[in-house]
């Protein structure tokens, strides 16, 4: 399921993803999360009301959206029906939610938050029994193009040792930007894989996700082998430094650059994999420099430069052995 808001305090729209538990081996829970509606009625005075009091109060719309069913408010200090709070703006959401009846879920609210349920259970409303490692949020900014984002990957794999598994029952959240006097962006959850190796969502966007992983492992295997390559040259810091530079350099060269001609092109798939072939070739030279100029006073000699060299490539090995692990299998390198 997907439950979106604007955060307006801190002007964040929150995407939240929750994997439902199931409580027995045959009885399956219906999905379900929460919206915090957060924030106060803002108000400012314009420059040009010269003493007068003129107060210009907030207004605006906010939204819920779940699985593409969503609702929408207006919200303006002189309405009368939705006054601009969370609590009130909560029980008008949960109103909107049940007196429709297409609506995919029942809502309550307390204070300022909203429970949504949905009405089935099932695959249908995200049940699984297994621990969530990777998904895929699409994102669009309605009223600025220009500033689309491309695909928000989640991956314990990729992401190494930052993200982690989303146990089943959990919820994850990460913040989208908004624009001030910007409709809030629209996110949503394209692909999903599970710690078993069964996906959800479309499946262009499951293979993005892996193809992702390809890339990263290719690179991994590349960079780990070419720091053997280094040390047995037995070089200083500053040398090793050069070395890996310019074997980054020749890959960003070799690297395709697709052009984007406009803002809705950013999520297609040949866009997605080219900017996945320089993000990942990034991810990894720079995770070998970064360390390797991080202490210089524990690699003063060539003794030591080696032996990091050594240890930073087993290092990447490990990591690629566990994406190569993961399920599902990856196929052949592109």
């Amino acid at each position: 399921m997907r439950f979106m808001t604007r955060k307006r305090t801190f002007h964040a729209l929150f995407f939240f993803l929750m994997a439902s538990r199931v409580v027995e081996a045959t009885t399956a829970t219906p999905g379900s999360g929460t919206v915090a509606i957060i924030g106060a009625e803002q108000s400012t005075v314009p420059p040009s009301s010269q003493g007068a009091c003129e107060i210009i109060n907030d207004s605006g719309t906010i939204s819920i959206t779940v699985n593409g069913f969503g609702k929408l408010l207006f919200y303006k200090k002189t309405l009368g029906i939705y006054a601009p709070t969370g609590t009130t703006l909560a029980t008008a959401f949960a109103k909107a939610f049940n007196t429709d009846p297409n609506s995919p879920v029942t809502a309550t609210s307390f204070h300022n938050v909203v429970t949504l349920t949905a009405k089935g259970s099932g695959a249908g409303s995200n049940n699984h029994t297994v621990a969530m490692e990777a998904f895929l949020v699409t994102v669009k900014h309605p009223s600025a193009e220009k500033l689309t984002m491309g695909p928000v990957f989640y991956d314990v794999y990729t992401n190494y040792r930052r993200d982690q598994p989303i146990s089943p029952g959990a919820q994850h959240q990460i913040a989208l930007p908004v624009l001030r006097g910007q409709e809030p962006p629209v996110a949503t959850l394209q692909a999903a894989i599970f710690a078993d190796g069964s996906s959800w969502g479309d499946p262009a966007r499951v293979q993005e996700i892996l193809y992702a992983r390809q890339v990263l492992s290719d690179r991994l295997s590349e960079v780990s082998a070419l720091l053997q390559t280094i040390a047995q040259q037995k070089p200083t810091r500053e040398q090793a430094l050069a070395a890996i530079q310019t074997a980054w350099d020749a890959k960003k060269k070799a690297t395709p650059n697709l052009p984007i001609a406009t803002a809705d092109e950013i999520d297609e798939i040949e866009a997605v994999d080219a900017s996945e072939e320089s993000t990942r070739t990034a991810q990894v030279y720079y995770h070998v420099i970064s360390n390797l100029q991080r202490n210089p006073a524990a690699v003063r000699d060539s003794t030591d430069v080696t032996k990091f060299l050594l240890r930073m490539s087993g290092t990447l090995s490990h990591w690629n052995a566990e994406i190569q692990a993961a399920k599902p299998l990856l196929g052949n390198p592109k």
